[in-house]
């Protein structure tokens, strides 16, 4: 008997696994991939609520922004008519003051004159009285507003009336419109902002209650346009 040859009733000889060749891994199973869909299906379910929560906050503070820019432009307005306000009536007042002192100043001058006459025809008396009286009239008279010839330069003293006034108060309304105007155009793209973002909402709003394509193009177009807002919305806080 051929003792090479082996014997069928016997069981093949188990043959030790080859070290050198890799093995491959075992295929993932059902469950695992449902284990791994199901993670998504959870991720994919929070990113929708957490824009829409971005969204309410941001909406929020676009408003309370566009709030503070309204009351900013509010009071520039007013500061800027009450320096109109202000230079009107420091004008009133200066005009007030050189009609006094220009009537002052040619009561002066007819008692100076007459004074003046009265002596040079003999009649000392009487030109004593008319000295008097234009002194009488000439404390009225601030010195620093006379010319070289002593005459009275009223708009010289309607200036330094004016110069006093603005000294104390403000008299020039133009920066005051400025950065109301500045701050109206501030108001209008906050708004333009707001509405972009408020925008989102419905896409969103969408994605969200809508499964595969029409969910996919909601949220792409809720997350563009609410980009959209928050960058403007930048662009104009400061």
């Amino acid at each position: 008997m051929d003792t090479n040859q082996t014997d069928p009733t016997q069981p093949a000889p188990l043959l030790a696994p080859d070290k050198g060749k890799a093995t491959t891994p075992d295929p993932p199973t059902a469950q695992g991939r449902t284990h791994e869909r199901t993670r998504r299906e959870r991720l994919r379910s929070l990113v929708l609520p957490v824009l829409l929560a971005a969204l309410g906050l941001s909406g929020a503070l676009i408003a309370w922004r566009t709030a503070t820019a309204n009351e900013a432009a509010a009071a520039e307005t007013a500061a800027g008519v009450a320096a109109e306000r202000a230079k009107s009536r420091a004008i009133v007042v200066a005009e007030g003051e050189v009609a006094r002192t220009l009537e002052a100043w040619l009561d002066y001058e007819r008692d100076r004159r007459e004074a003046q006459a009265l002596t040079a025809h003999g009649y000392p008396a009487e030109a004593l009285r008319e000295w008097s009286s234009s002194a009488s009239v000439f404390f009225l008279v601030d010195p620093r507003y006379l010319d070289i010839d002593g005459h009275y330069d009223p708009q010289r003293h309607r200036d330094g009336l004016m110069a006093d006034a603005a000294s104390r108060e403000d008299f020039d309304p133009l920066p005051h419109y400025v950065a109301a105007d500045a701050e109206h155009e501030r108001v209008r793209r906050l708004v333009l902002a707001g509405l972009l973002v408020a925008a989102a909402l419905p896409l969103l709003t969408l994605a969200e209650l809508t499964r595969g394509r029409v969910h996919r193009l909601g949220a792409l177009a809720g997350l563009a346009v609410f980009a959209s807002g928050l960058v403007l919305a930048g662009l104009v806080w400061l």
